[in-house]
């Protein structure tokens, strides 16, 4: 994604982004944060068996059913922000408290 942002951004102005351009964003937009993503919890870990994954599934297909919502209306995002990349220790981006 951030891959594609740069392509798009160097095609329109040009020129790519400078070494602190995203510490400038975040000064400029004060309800926005970022920090380290912590390690997965106990529940979140359990809850990654075949079984659990089925059941959120399911419960899912129900609720996009029920208020007509699109797969591209669906994003990755949950209490701890957005998730950018693989699913590791990282950075991510949230509501700043």
């Amino acid at each position: 994604m951030v891959a594609a942002l740069l392509r798009k951004w160097v095609t329109a102005t040009t020129t790519i982004p400078g070494q602190h351009w995203i510490t400038r964003f975040l000064d400029r937009h004060p309800t926005i944060a970022s920090h380290f993503a912590g390690h997965i919890d106990q529940e979140r870990e359990v809850a990654g068996k075949p079984e659990g994954i089925q059941s959120f599934f399911n419960w899912l297909g129900e609720v996009r059913s029920r208020y007509q919502i699109a797969v591209e209306d669906i994003w990755n995002a949950d209490e701890k922000g957005f998730a950018l990349g693989v699913a590791k220790k990282g950075k991510v981006f949230c509501g700043a408290r």
